[in-house]
């Protein structure tokens, strides 16, 4: 797992200020001071609710400093909303811009019931309750023991509930920490001569029991706060100010009964109350130390809170478990330090396999492991296709970037920008326009309009002219990343990773095909996937032949045919741009899983291969996809020799013949949009054509999957005009999008043509689909990510959630269109 400089800086605030915060704790409740009742018997200071208390006033200071920030900032964001309106208004005119202020702690959405935290704020609340009351029934060391289970819960209830996909590396440094954790808990247990309690068996399991619910409740709090965060997009600062509110709030009432419900074993106060406020502010104006313990107990947890709901929105919530429990070991070295505690050998074991299993959750080890390595190993494939020996370089890691092989082709990108631009009117447009059609900039989204953010790759050696430019035209642009090349050798190492684990298991362990699903893989790789989906049941599924590449690879895609009298059809493709690369991952998703699930019974996969023929391609542009993964990260086009000899390529998405070149396409050979020489001039377009035409009157959906952008498009893209059933086409996709979001609450897509949603795109596989071949569902689905960053570079570990997503989607959509034609038919 590769952590950007802000996400390491919160998980060393969360563990700072998290150790502060327990041994503040720690040391007042060491201290020793009179009650109020005269009797002038020092006690040591034991009230865990009260303060319970003080830590929710802590978090409520969060939300005091969020709104301080807010309003402090307000302008700045007001400027950014003025950036995406009229750039005449007298508001700009007047009012000096400044983007670049740093608003990070208050962006995000204020349109959430803030309700949501109570919830939150209730699980925090009986978690600490449950936790001091089983500890009047059990030993501290079976809490230190049993509080690693948290970690467990966590990672189940977000598999559960997020559809969070945890691989066995995660578990097994998941189930090493908790293990540590427990050998720390034993050490105590064997080698303590301080008797720890004289409790019953019956108590001490009374006592574990309420440990493990009250371990529950943080586990459920932290998977709410990351479903709620995520969702709604809110800022940590003001999550935790309101759980801070309503737990103060809460808690703070509960000490009115709590002072009258009377608990022997509870040392609070003289009378053994639960809780006696009364007797702690005695026990406060008698021991300075008091005071000042609880006051930085305070504002340790605001800054404890804010870094932890942080890293549950930056990264997860059970990462945020894993890392918390290296605060065990801070607090114990400083513990012995201060002689708190006496020292056992056996908890170095403890700690070593602790930090052990922190290392494997977060692939420590194995990125040590790789700066290590002085070569990684080459595939035979991978050796054909890579430039020879002399052109090849290793280069080492700077600027946190992980050491890995490329040619010197393949590091082109270093030191590139990734620039969103904010186009105010029709000059903008125009110039960016002009640009984009002299294939001068990458441009990573369409230009659509004023207002509508743009995002390009420019060229270090270029930047700075660039940006001159754009300041001159008052073109506001800012960077989105920095170095390009960095995220894609990210990208690539974690990939090498999961290659040389493939080929590992199948040299020793006659690894299946099936092992590529849901990973980003070469295209022979997808071949052999295919072909062994056939060989496995060549009654109902066959490889087949769509055509050649301008390289002369195969084109193939597979059929899947489990009801002989099945005479409708559908069909997929994927990869038609190269650089799109979970594209091709989702086709195999879905024939994975349509096949799987079929021989499973499932009803709705049963129901809908009982009604279709299924025809998926994973990738209908080869040449250019294996020229992505081996030479250019960032390449779009297929790879045919273009008339000027110097640029390659064609926009395969441009070529098709339903009013090409009429608009949005490019004739320059050296643009990214260029649309061919002709009409259907290339032979990918020609070989899906063919394949296509034979079966014409068939076809009952066409889909086409792109990325990014989360847009899901009906035709048309040559005009403005809507197909004669869009109603019925932008019901169907809503049904996906509904599903989409049943599986992830936090996906949002936009629907309508392209056209409308976007920009004018002529010759597109989804126009000449819906016109020239009658498909009445004709769509276009550009899938995650959102943004620019990561943009196409879209982790490999994301890849699984993404295709699982698309998938329930798809199956949706299938079962919408199979229900209104039965209607129709039956009609």
């Amino acid at each position: 797992m590769a952590f950007t400089p802000y996400q390491l800086f919160l998980a060393g605030l969360m563990l700072i200020t998290g150790s502060i915060n327990t041994l503040s704790t720690k040391w007042a409740d060491r201290q020793t001071s009179h009650f109020c009742d005269g009797s002038g018997a020092n006690v040591t200071f034991e009230h865990p609710f009260l303060q319970g208390v003080g830590m929710f006033l802590g978090e409520f200071l969060c939300l005091l400093v969020f709104k301080f920030i807010w309003y402090s900032t307000a302008r700045y964001r007001i400027e950014r909303m003025i950036y995406k309106g009229d750039a005449a208004s007298s508001v700009v005119r007047f009012w000096p811009i400044n983007i670049k202020k740093d608003t990070r702690l208050v962006d995000g959405e204020q349109t959430f019931n803030p309700f949501i935290f109570w919830v939150a704020s209730i699980c925090d609340m009986l978690s600490t309750c449950l936790s001091y009351i089983a500890l009047n029934y059990t030993s501290a060391s079976s809490f230190q023991m049993l509080r690693g289970s948290v970690m467990v819960f966590t990672a189940i209830l977000s598999v559960l509930f997020l559809r969070k996909n945890l691989t066995w590396k995660h578990w097994l440094g998941i189930f090493a920490v908790v293990i540590g954790l427990t050998i720390v808990g034993v050490s105590d247990v064997i080698f303590s001569k301080q008797p720890e309690g004289n409790h019953t068996n019956a108590e001490k399991l009374a006592g574990d029991a309420l440990i493990l619910i009250a371990m529950l409740f943080t586990s459920f709090q932290v998977v709410y706060e990351e479903r709620f965060i995520g969702k709604y997009n809110i800022p940590p600062l003001q999550a935790v100010g309101w759980e801070g509110i309503f737990g103060f709030s809460t808690l703070g009432l509960l000490l009115i009964p709590f002072y009258f419900i009377i608990v022997p074993t509870s040392n609070s106060g003289p009378d053994h109350r639960l809780e006696d406020v009364l007797s702690a502010f005695c026990q406060m104006r008698d021991n300075w130390i008091i005071i000042l313990a609880t006051f930085g107990n305070v504002l340790s947890i605001a800054f404890f809170n804010f870094a932890g709901v942080s890293v549950t929105k930056e990264l997860s919530s059970t990462t945020r478990m894993v890392l918390d429990s290296g605060r065990t070991l801070i607090i114990w070295i400083v513990s012995l330090a201060l002689q708190w505690q006496a020292f056992y050998s056996l908890q170095v074991l403890g700690f070593i396999i602790l930090v052990i299993g922190m290392g494997i959750y977060n692939g420590v080890w194995e990125h040590l492991f790789r700066l290590c390595v002085s070569r990684p190993p080459i595939s035979s494939e991978r050796s054909q296709l890579l430039p020879s020996h002399d052109d090849v370089t290793v280069y080492e890691s700077n600027s946190n970037r992980p050491l890995v092989v490329w040619s010197e082709a393949e590091r082109q990108y270093i030191g590139d920008k990734l620039v969103s631009l904010e186009p105010l009117n029709n000059e903008h447009i125009k110039y960016l326009q002009d640009l984009e059609i002299n294939g001068s900039l990458d441009f990573w989204t369409e230009i659509i309009a004023a207002a509508k953010p743009i995002d390009v790759r420019i060229k270090q050696s270029e930047f700075d002219q660039y940006a001159s430019e754009f300041k001159q035209r008052s073109l506001p642009f800012r960077v989105l990343v920095d170095d390009v090349q960095a995220v894609i050798d990210d990208e690539k190492q974690k990939i090498d990773a999961e290659s040389l684990k493939r080929q590992f298991k199948s040299r020793f362990f006659g690894q299946s095909k099936a092992d590529i699903v849901g990973t980003y893989v070469s295209y022979n790789e997808i071949l052999a996937f295919l072909e062994e989906k056939a060989q496995a049941d060549s009654q109902h599924i066959a490889v087949v032949d769509i055509g050649r590449t301008y390289e002369n690879r195969a084109i193939k895609g597979i059929s899947i045919k489990f009801n002989p009298a099945a005479t409708r059809n559908i069909w997929i493709d994927c990869g038609i741009h190269a650089r799109e690369w979970i594209t091709p991952a989702a086709c195999i998703w879905m024939v994975d899983k349509l096949i799987d699930e079929y021989n499973k019974n499932d009803a709705t996969v049963t129901s809908l291969l009982n009604y279709w023929n299924v025809y998926i391609a994973p990738s209908l542009n080869p040449d250019g996809y294996e020229y992505s993964r081996t030479t250019s990260r960032l390449w779009r086009k297929s790879r045919a020799r273009g008339t000027t000899g110097s640029c390659f390529g064609v926009d395969l998405n441009r070529n098709y013949p339903r009013k090409w070149m009429t608009g949005g396409a490019s004739s320059s050979p050296c643009s990214d949009t260029y649309a061919g020489p002709s009409a259907g001039s290339e032979p990918e377009t020609k070989g899906v054509i063919n394949f296509l035409q034979s079966k014409i009157g068939t076809w009952d959906m066409y889909m086409s999957f792109h990325s990014y952008g989360q847009w899901w498009f009906t035709p048309y893209g040559y005009d403005t005009s809507l197909p004669a059933n869009y109603n019925s086409q932008y019901a169907k996709a809503q049904i996906g999008v509904n599903a989409i979001r049943s599986v992830n609450s936090a996906r949002t897509y936009d629907i309508g043509s392209v056209a409308q949603l976007l920009y004018i795109a002529s010759g597109s596989t989804v126009d000449w689909a819906y016109d020239d071949l009658k498909i009445p569902f004709a769509n276009t689905i550009e899938l995650p990510p959102k943004s620019a960053s990561p943009g196409f570079v879209l982790p490999p570990s994301e890849a699984p959630g993404v295709c699982h997503e698309t998938y329930v989607g798809m199956k949706a959509f299938l079962a919408a269109i199979k229900q209104e034609l039965q209607s129709s038919m039956s009609g």
